[in-house]
Parts: C-alpha cells; sequence; structure tokens
C-alpha cells in the first residue's frame, strides 16, 4: 500500500465536547502514525496528508475579521474544550512534520458545523440541532434567545474539502502547509426559532419554562 499512496484525508475524531484532552490521547497518536505512514512512503514525494481540524481551535478569535487561515501560535484563542485543545495539537504536530521534511505537504481544514445537504437536508438524527428542532416541534415550544448558527450544508463542506486537497496539494504550489477554515468560505445563516415557529406553529417561552418542560417529562 506504501508504494500506491498519494493522499491521506483525516476524518476520524470523536466528538465530544465535555471531556479533557488527556481523553484525545489515541486520537492525536493517530494522527502522528497518519505522519508517520506518509514519510515511510518510498515514492519520491511523501502522501499528502489532509487533516480536518475544527473552528474551536480558533472560537475565541477576537477579531477584528474572520480568523486567520494560518498556523495559530497559541492555544489561547482555542475554546475551552478538551476537543478543541486536541486539535490544536495536532495541527502542531502536523506543522512539526512538515517543517522537518522538506517534501512533505499538508493541508489542515478547520471544519465548522455542517448541516444537512442542499435539497434533501439529510442529516444525522443523533446530532444536537436536529435533536433540538425535533423537541421544539414535539413540544410546541422554542426556547427564546437561541443563538443565530452559521453552518455549512454537506455537499458544499464536501466540494470545499475536495477543492482544498487537491490544489494544496500540487507540486506546484508554494506552500508546503496551508490552513483553511470552512466558514470563511461559504455560511448558510439559520435562525431556529423563526423556522420552526413559522412551520409548526410553536410558541416561544423563556429558556427557563422550556428546560422545566424537558424535567418534568424526564421525570
Amino acid at each position: 500500500m506504501r508504494s500506491e499512496l498519494t493522499h491521506i484525508v483525516h476524518f476520524a475524531r470523536l466528538l465530544n465536547f465535555n471531556i479533557i484532552i488527556s481523553s484525545f490521547k489515541t486520537h492525536i497518536q493517530g494522527v502522528r502514525n497518519l505522519i508517520d505512514l506518509a514519510l515511510s512512503s518510498p515514492l519520491p514525494s511523501p502522501p499528502h496528508l489532509t487533516f480536518t481540524s475544527s473552528i474551536a481551535v480558533v472560537g475565541l478569535w477576537p477579531g477584528p475579521g474572520g480568523a486567520p487561515e494560518a498556523s495559530i501560535d497559541s492555544p489561547s484563542v482555542c475554546l475551552d474544550q478538551g476537543y478543541a485543545h486536541s486539535k490544536y495539537v495536532a495541527e502542531k504536530i502536523i506543522e512539526r512534520a512538515v517543517s522537518e521534511r522538506p517534501s512533505f505537504r499538508a493541508t489542515i481544514v478547520r471544519s465548522g458545523q455542517i448541516s444537512g445537504a442542499e435539497g434533501s437536508g439529510a442529516w444525522s438524527s443523533t446530532e444536537h440541532v436536529p435533536i433540538l428542532m425535533r423537541s421544539c416541534v414535539d413540544f410546541k415550544m422554542v426556547p427564546d434567545g437561541l443563538p443565530v448558527w452559521f453552518m455549512l450544508t454537506s455537499d458544499y463542506s464536501l466540494i470545499a474539502l475536495t477543492l482544498s486537497i487537491t490544489e494544496r496539494s500540487m507540486a506546484s504550489c508554494p506552500d508546503r502547509r496551508r490552513s483553511f477554515t470552512q466558514g470563511n468560505i461559504s455560511r448558510l445563516l439559520v435562525r431556529l426559532s423563526d423556522d420552526v415557529l413559522q412551520s409548526r406553529e410553536c410558541q416561544l417561552d423563556p429558556v427557563v419554562l422550556y428546560c422545566r418542560h424537558i424535567i418534568q417529562i424526564l421525570l
């Protein structure tokens, strides 16, 4: 396999915002293992590595403007969660490998919230946004003060990722390590309460009442 491998795309990662960074040790090690696989290639140029990071790495970026599509020098701009910090560490491991091996090339894609595909709307029912939307419909209630989400549909996300892989792996590209933030490419603005209220005739209630209703059902 090593003699035929030209591209490595790393998608796999535990998605959990409630655990500390040490819980992601095996996932961080997995990034290092893929780098070692690439660097063991007998080909003149090692396979190009694309790593899907997260906008959580720049979640506290103070501005002005969007977060830079470049190396982040400090974890202080990461969201305060193990998931974000584990992605930051993985980015740094990749950057170190690129700096030490001139023939090695890599792309880091900081992915944001990805919604269902345009057209079909297909979206995993176990993710938090579909769960919240389903609960609003079932309860005929929408908690007031929900944030406005910026999302990228899954089909456009795939197109953006594919372009980033093919462009950055070209031999003529001057940068051996490049970062992209999908949230800077194209965003779908979603105000959940408006959509649900209009389509399902749900009433807008304070968050406290919404939570009390859920607690009563659970008890």
